[in-house]
């Protein structure tokens, strides 16, 4: 009970920390990410709340599948893809398909606004993908 809470506890201080890094500065730092899977990875395991690895492994694939021809097209930056990757490793394919549409929904969003995209033209994919995520394996574990 004790790792459950801290658990969960860690993944939404790391969500705001990497929502309000990529909302100032259209970047999520590679340090936020490893500090993600060093911090959650053991504590799943302690909680027992770890998603099977057959769900893990196409957690990631889903991510690369997804997110990968938006980097390749120039629409995502490398970090977003990491940040798929990471979240598709950490909590299994459910929490990246919601977040990727909840991003996409955002997306839509913001294209539809008469001011567009951010000051320097580019989509802050994390404010939308990690709260959409994180509450799908919150959801689902």
């Amino acid at each position: 009970m004790l790792f459950t809470a801290f658990l969960i506890g860690a993944s939404v201080a790391l969500m705001i920390i990497g929502v309000v890094d990529d909302a100032r500065h259209r970047r999520i730092a590679n340090a936020l990410l490893v500090a993600a899977l060093v911090l959650l990875l053991p504590l799943q395991w302690l909680a027992g709340s770890s998603p099977a690895t057959e769900d893990r492994l196409w957690g990631v694939l889903v991510a690369a599948a997804l997110l990968a021809p938006g980097y390749l097209l120039g629409q995502l930056g490398g970090g977003d893809l990491k940040l798929g990757l990471v979240a598709g490793l950490l909590w299994g394919v459910a929490p990246v398909l919601i977040g990727v549409l909840v991003a996409g929904i955002g997306a839509a969003a913001l294209l539809l606004s008469p001011n567009r995209r951010g000051r320097d033209g580019r989509f802050p994919f994390a404010v939308p993908f990690l709260p959409g995520a994180i509450l799908t394996w919150l959801l689902t574990t």
